[in-house]
């Protein structure tokens, strides 16, 4: 690849990830839990995944799918871990291990088998609901779910214009 389109590329793709900070910004103080410190990593996360969906419209509705059944599914497993509470220590990796076996049926199913973006928001909403304080499934769905979809609405722009300095380039 030429500098001059490369660095074209990187550019606009430094611009955009410096945008999803802003949007972080200005979102954040209306983003429950209250006090939080700002989520723009989700974004800037998503907007990966966009990529690793293939860069197109259908990865980016896969994707958005498997953030919704990612959190669903580590909310599904943390609240498993209540109910094998008995089991003391291995409460919640048997919750993991008896949740993940259906999940990965998905896998079988047309529009449900994005598993890596699962998985993704799974560890994001285990993440979330352990380090930061007021965490709860519905606050964490809404927060969650809002800056993936920045991510990939940022992902999605960012693959059309970097096709765009592609041609401009190619000529």
């Amino acid at each position: 690849m030429k500098f001059t389109k490369f660095f074209c590329i990187a550019l606009l793709i430094g611009v955009f990830s410096g945008l999803i900070q802003v949007v972080d910004q200005l979102l954040s103080p209306y983003v429950l839990p209250v006090g939080n410190k700002g989520f723009g990593w989700i974004a800037f996360m998503s907007s990966a995944v966009y990529g690793i969906a293939g860069s197109s419209v259908k990865g980016g509705v896969k994707a958005f799918i498997a953030y919704f059944l990612g959190i669903s599914a580590a909310s599904l497993i943390i609240q498993g871990s209540v109910w094998f509470g008995a089991l003391g220590f291995w409460a919640i990796p048997f919750s993991i291990a008896f949740f993940v076996v259906p999940v990965m049926y998905f896998e079988k199913l047309p529009w449900l088998d994005f598993i890596p973006g699962l998985f993704i928001a799974g560890a994001t909403c285990f993440g979330l609901r352990t380090y930061v304080p007021g965490a709860n499934f519905s606050n964490i769905l809404v927060a969650e779910m809002t800056y993936a979809t920045v991510g990939l609405v940022f992902g999605w722009i960012m693959a059309v214009l970097s096709g765009k300095i592609e041609k401009r380039f190619s000529k």
